[in-house]
C-alpha cells in the first residue's frame, strides 16, 4: 500500500516514473484440446466360401425318364396351343366350287386359201379341218343327248312331285266330301264361267289350294264368297299368294268352342227385413258362428 502511494506522488511530480514491480497477472489460457483421432475400422474379413459339394451322380435311366417327360409335356403344350388357336381364330370358309360351266362344242372354222402362202400348207389345214369337223359332230351329238337326258330327268322329278301333290290333295278332297258333298260339284265345275259352281281362281290360288293342308276348306270359303275370290284372282301372283296365306292361317286356327250360357232365369233375391235374424247357413256362416251352433247342437243331443 505504501509503495503505491509513493509511486503516485512521484508520478505527479514528474521527476521519476515508478513502475509497479509487481508483474501483471497473465490472462488464463484456454486448455489445449487433444487432436481428434478417427475411429478405428475393423479389418475387412473376406467372405466365406461355401464348401464345395460333391457332384450328385444321377442314374442314366432317370435322365432318360426326365427327358421323355419333358418331351411329352412339350407335345401336349403344342397340341393345346393348336386347339386354342383354332378356337380363337376360326378357320376360313372352304372355297366354294365354281358352278359348272356348260361348254358346248365349238364348230371349227374352215380355212381359206388366201390365208396361206404355200398350197401344201392349205391342203394340210383342210385335212385338219375335216378331222376337226367330224370330231365336232360327234361331240355335238353327245352333248345334245346328254342335255336331253338331263332335261328329261328334271322334268321326270318335277312330274313325280306334281303327282304326289295331286294324290295328297285328292285324299283330302275325299275326306272333305264326307261332310260337304256339294264340294265335289265345285271341284268339277269351278273353272267353267257358265256353271253355277264357278269360282274365279288364278294359278297362284290353285297352288295354295293344292298344297295347303286345309285346301278343301279354302275352296269352300272362296265358293261362299265369290266376290272376295274375284278380287284376289285379279291381283298379281305375289299379292294373290299373300291374300291366300291370310285365308289359310284363318282356317288353320284351332276352333274354340263357344262358351255355353245358361238359359235358366236368375234366382229371385229375397229381401230380409230390418232386425230379422237370418237363417243359419253352414256353407256361408263365419267360423265362430258355425262353431257356436254346432256346439249347441251337440250339447242338446248329449243332454237328451
Amino acid at each position: 500500500m505504501l509503495k503505491r502511494l509513493l509511486t503516485l506522488l512521484l508520478n505527479e511530480r514528474g521527476d521519476v516514473t515508478v513502475t509497479d514491480p509487481t508483474p501483471a497477472p497473465e490472462a488464463p489460457q484456454a486448455p489445449e484440446t487433444p487432436p481428434e483421432t478417427p475411429p478405428e475400422t475393423p479389418p475387412e474379413t473376406p467372405p466365406e466360401t461355401p464348401p464345395e459339394t460333391p457332384p450328385v451322380m444321377v442314374p442314366l435311366a432317370a435322365l432318360k425318364d426326365e427327358k421323355k417327360k419333358r418331351q411329352t409335356l412339350a407335345e401336349e403344350n403344342a397340341y393345346l396351343k393348336g386347339k386354342l388357336d383354332a378356337v380363337i381364330t376360326p378357320a376360313p370358309p372352304a372355297p366354294q366350287a365354281p358352278p359348272p360351266v356348260d361348254l358346248a362344242p365349238v364348230k371349227p372354222v374352215k380355212p381359206k386359201a388366201a390365208d396361206f402362202e404355200e398350197w401344201a400348207d392349205f391342203e394340210a389345214a383342210e385335212a385338219q379341218y375335216d378331222a376337226d369337223l367330224e370330231e365336232y359332230h360327234e361331240k355335238k351329238t353327245e352333248y345334245t343327248v346328254n342335255k336331253a337326258l338331263e332335261t328329261r330327268g328334271t322334268q321326270a322329278a318335277q312330274q313325280a312331285a306334281q303327282q304326289q301333290t295331286f294324290k295328297t290333295f285328292k285324299d283330302r278332297l275325299t275326306k272333305a266330301y264326307e261332310t260337304d258333298p256339294e264340294l265335289k260339284d265345285i271341284v268339277a265345275n269351278y273353272h267353267l264361267p257358265a256353271s253355277p259352281h264357278h269360282v274365279p281362281i288364278n294359278s297362284a290360288m290353285e297352288d295354295t289350294i293344292m298344297t295347303s293342308e286345309v285346301g278343301p276348306e279354302i275352296l269352300r270359303h272362296l265358293a261362299n264368297d265369290r266376290t272376295e275370290s274375284a278380287r284376289i284372282a285379279a291381283l298379281p301372283p305375289l299379292a294373290a299368294a299373300r291374300e291366300m296365306g291370310k285365308i289359310e292361317a284363318k282356317l288353320s286356327a284351332p276352333i274354340v268352342p263357344p262358351t255355353r250360357v245358361s238359359q235358366a232365369p236368375e234366382p229371385v233375391s229375397t229381401v230380409t227385413p230390418v232386425g230379422a235374424v237370418k237363417p243359419f247357413d253352414p256353407e256361408t256362416a263365419p267360423m265362430e258362428e258355425y262353431y257356436k251352433v254346432r256346439t249347441a247342437e251337440l250339447f242338446k243331443r248329449k243332454s237328451k
